[in-house]
């Protein structure tokens, strides 16, 4: 019988993962947070309102609201997953979490030509997440 040996996690790895359950908090309590004060949160005073008008921000009705909410949580939920895969040496985990990665990449790369500079930063991050997950050829070999 052949013992199964265990591979070490790379700390790329390990980042990954810490900051998948990290986005995992912020993306629940922001969930929650919608669903629970979703309604008081549309129904701005008229006076509040003409503050938000000047700016570019628009706020969401109630309904659009607990939506957002419960959203959050199954993003959440999903990032929970793949934190916990990713470090267990799943494929279906490096995929999703490069997909989820690339997607970020392409948001901030329009935002970024709106105006956006605080979109660098994600623009940088996520590119690195990309890179490390689908071409760095000793992590495609932990993964097989």
């Amino acid at each position: 019988m052949q013992k199964e040996i265990e591979k070490e996690v790379p700390e790329g790895v390990k980042i990954i993962s810490v900051v998948s359950y990290t986005l995992t908090g912020i993306l629940f309590i922001l969930g929650l947070f919608s669903i629970k004060f979703g309604e008081t949160i549309s129904s701005i005073s008229d006076a509040d309102k003409a503050v938000f008008s000047t700016s570019q921000m628009t706020l969401p009705s109630s309904a659009n609201m607990v939506w957002l909410g419960i959203i959050f949580i199954i993003l959440a939920v999903f990032l929970y997953f793949i934190g916990r895969d990713i470090a267990k040496f799943k494929n279906w985990a490096r995929i999703a979490g490069g997909i989820v990665s690339l997607l970020i990449f392409i948001m901030s790369i329009i935002n970024l030509f709106q105006g956006s500079l605080s979109s660098l930063i994600l623009l940088i991050v996520s590119g690195i997440i990309v890179w490390y997950l689908f071409l760095n050829k000793k992590v495609l070999k932990q993964f097989r």
